[in-house]
């Protein structure tokens, strides 16, 4: 069922959404028969028609790929119900705004099922197979590169891309109707290359726990190990070219955002004459672009390749929510949907704002700019300082949540701070050393008895066993464990013994129990974290001089349990990254 259905999508694409002499330029590459495909099983809005099509004020989509809302997608779907901005599917899955996050803030289950997803989307007449094709075929995209037409064109095969995800069938359910596209922020990663002087490939994002590793430049490990796309198995080359390429800097990121004119963002990249390359800002969003290609390199590199790489989507998806900030920022609503660049003479005909973008039927470049793109798709921005990076692969540094580094990769360490995940940095402060894996120091320090206190260092930093309020053993004494346990067991573990605390005596009222308590106090955690901090960092926050029961003369009511028990789960969250 899911096959058939992805089969009808390639058929709409590419031959239902084009005129009749568009259809005659087509290259077909693997000679599908579409003549005896029904045109009806991916049939239009009730009562519309879209014979005579030439703006989105009048235009009605003929298939559920050109629709610019879920509202429109949910019209297309039988049995499925549209209600308060959400659409309830067939099966009992709910399909609502897209929501793009950041490849590594993304929670098991949510990397789990995009993986799944994709993959489908990936087989022989899928719809990431459909557009794949396109974009590798020049005759068949002629605006997708090189000049105004490449922002709005792969906006419009992201939309078409999600859609097609969403719809994927199993089993008469649509398993995947809530599934967003993630993106890749890869100024997280050139981070480390600019101010810790390491390559960028130390990046955890390029190791068996994301977005896998490579070995003779195949892709053997990781989300995506062994992915095989239309034209073979995934190739990169990363850092192939040093200092020369590199990933975008978080300040061209916000010298484009913040300063730009249309010109420089709807950029004519490639230039028809000296005058235009002049013109062209040395860091327009498509040249920017093109260097997270190269640097990536293999499959990447070229343009006809390109999408052989699963992180394409992830990068053009990070190009597409900096194009949408830029327009939130610099432009009101009626000039996003109106401002071009109009330097004709520097791009082809292809690009001019009133051509159609091939092969997406009859949108032209200014339908590409509409604002309906965004009522469908917003972005969850990378997290700040404050809130603990909310990932275990992201660390705060100078200021800003990075990236960490893989296990095994090198490493530097500034302000001592370790960088890297599941392992600790070999280096002095200041010098480069390699992130050595948890279990290989702990084979090395049980072969010398000299090196114990060391251990207990190495188990403190995985320590996850804290209560989350300074009451809980005053509570435990009272019976609460007992009275409220479901509450208590959040709020409480170590008290209710739920967990063993491995290295600290629970006794003592004038210790650090959490390995980074002096990091939590930098950023004031003893005020806005007082219940957890009073607790567990009682020394560094200077709370030696009361003890814990000091303020719990009576056992807790409901409702402080309740909050405890709530702030027990945003403390994990936040946590995370420093448990690791």
């Amino acid at each position: 069922m899911t096959v058939t259905l992805l089969f009808f999508f390639y058929h709409f694409f590419v031959i239902q959404c084009a005129t009749v002499e568009e259809r005659k330029k087509f290259n077909l590459h693997e000679n599908r028969k579409i003549e005896s495909v029904s045109e009806n099983r991916l049939p239009a809005i009730r009562g519309r028609s879209s014979e005579t099509v030439h703006s989105l004020k009048t235009w009605f989509p003929t298939n559920v790929l050109e629709c610019m809302s879920w509202e429109c997608v949910c019209d297309h779907v039988e049995g499925a119900k549209w209600i308060k901005k959400t659409c309830h599917m067939p099966g009992g899955t709910i399909m609502r705004k897209e929501v793009r996050k950041e490849y590594r803030m993304l929670t098991i289950s949510e990397k789990r099922i995009y993986r799944r997803a994709f993959l489908l989307a990936n087989k022989p007449g899928g719809i990431y197979n459909i557009l794949s094709n396109a974009h590798s075929d020049s005759s068949l995209s002629p605006a997708a590169h090189n000049g105004p037409h490449f922002l709005p064109w792969h906006r419009e095969f992201l939309k078409r891309l999600i859609i097609g995800i969403r719809l994927i069938e199993e089993n008469g359910k649509y398993p995947f109707a809530s599934v967003s596209l993630p993106y890749w922020d890869s100024s997280l990663d050139d981070h480390m290359r600019e101010r810790l002087n390491i390559s960028s490939t130390n990046s955890v994002l390029f190791s068996p726990h994301l977005m896998g590793s490579v070995v003779k430049g195949i892709l053997v490990d990781g989300d995506f190990a062994g992915f095989v796309g239309n034209h073979g198995h995934t190739r990169r080359e990363l850092d192939r070219f040093g200092r020369k390429i590199g990933l975008l800097k978080r300040q061209d990121v916000e010298r484009m955002v913040n300063s730009y004119n249309i010109t420089g963002v709807l950029s004519a990249a490639a230039g028809s004459s000296r005058e235009c390359t002049k013109k062209l800002p040395r860091n327009a969003l498509e040249l920017l672009h093109g260097n997270a290609h190269v640097w990536v390199g293999g499959s990447m590199k070229l343009t006809r390749n390109a999408t052989n790489d699963p992180i394409f989507v992830l990068h053009h998806s990070f190009v597409d929510m900096l194009w949408e900030r830029w327009r939130k920022k610099k432009q009101n609503s009626k000039e996003r949907e109106s401002q071009w660049n109009d330097m004709t003479k520097c791009y082809s005909s292809h690009h001019k704002s009133s051509a159609v973008m091939k092969p997406f039927g009859l949108l032209t470049g200014k339908d590409g700019c509409s604002n309906k793109y965004a009522e469908m798709t917003s972005y969850s921005p990378i997290p700040k300082c404050h809130s603990f990076c909310r990932s275990k692969y992201l660390y705060c540094h100078e200021g800003y949540c990075v990236s960490r580094l893989k296990p095994n990769g090198q490493c530097r360490i500034i302000n001592r701070i370790d960088p890297c995940y599941r392992s600790k940095c070999t280096a002095r402060d200041g010098h480069i050393g390699y992130c050595k894996p948890y279990k290989t120091l702990q084979s090395i320090r049980d072969t010398k008895k000299s090196v114990r206190q060391k251990t207990s260092k190495k188990q403190l930093r995985l320590e996850t066993c804290f209560n989350m309020h300074e009451c809980c053993n005053f509570w435990g004494k009272q019976g609460e464990c007992n009275k409220r346990s479901n509450a208590m067991s959040e709020a409480c573990p170590l008290s209710c013994g739920v967990c063993k605390a491995k290295t600290y005596n629970n006794r003592d009222d004038c210790t650090d129990r959490h390995f980074n308590c002096e990091h939590l106090r930098k950023l004031g955690g003893c005020k806005t974290s007082y219940p957890f901090m009073a607790e567990n960092c009682r020394k560094t926050c200077g709370f030696c001089s009361r003890r814990r029961n000091q303020n719990c003369l009576a056992p807790p009511s409901v409702k402080q349990i309740l909050h405890s028990k709530k702030t027990a789960k945003q403390a994990r969250v936040k946590l995370r990254s420093l448990f690791t």
